[in-house]
């Protein structure tokens, strides 16, 4: 698999790590309850609150940091197509940083810019999300 596929799909596994790390590691374990009848065991909690997304910011840093110039047997590219092959490549990863900052800076522009000291506030939500049960059975 060419190396610039697993940069991609490495930044796209850091992006989802992180957005567990924000959402909440305990309410996705309750998440998970509720779909399979048991929470998580402490193994699972670690890794995806401090092994993964630390893992994956390594990968995906040094896949950045050693990339080299593109080429095809004797012939080099030259730096505007690789810059053109990133572009299009990261385009596709590149909606979730994007929409996770428009996302707080609408959430910043619509309330108090006095009560708001970072991300974590806006996990905190009134709306309720997953299964309902009414007598043990999901509606």
């Amino acid at each position: 698999m060419p190396k610039t596929i697993l940069t991609i799909l490495s930044s796209s596994a850091l992006f989802e790590a992180i957005a567990i790390r924000i959402y909440g590691v305990d309410r996705f374990c309750g998440d998970i309850e509720s779909m399979i009848g048991f929470r998580p065991n402490i193994y699972w909690r670690i890794c995806w609150k401090y092994i993964s997304p630390i893992f994956l910011l390594g990968v995906v840093s040094s896949a950045l940091y050693s990339s080299e110039g593109l080429t095809f047997h004797d012939y080099v590219f030259p730096e505007w197509a690789t810059a053109l092959g990133w572009v299009l490549s990261l385009s596709s990863v590149a909606a979730i940083p994007v929409m996770a900052a428009t996302y707080w800076i609408q959430k910043w522009l619509t309330r108090d810019r006095t009560d708001v000291s970072s991300p974590k506030d806006f996990k905190r939500n009134s709306i309720q999300v997953g299964p309902q049960f009414n007598s043990g059975v999901f509606v």
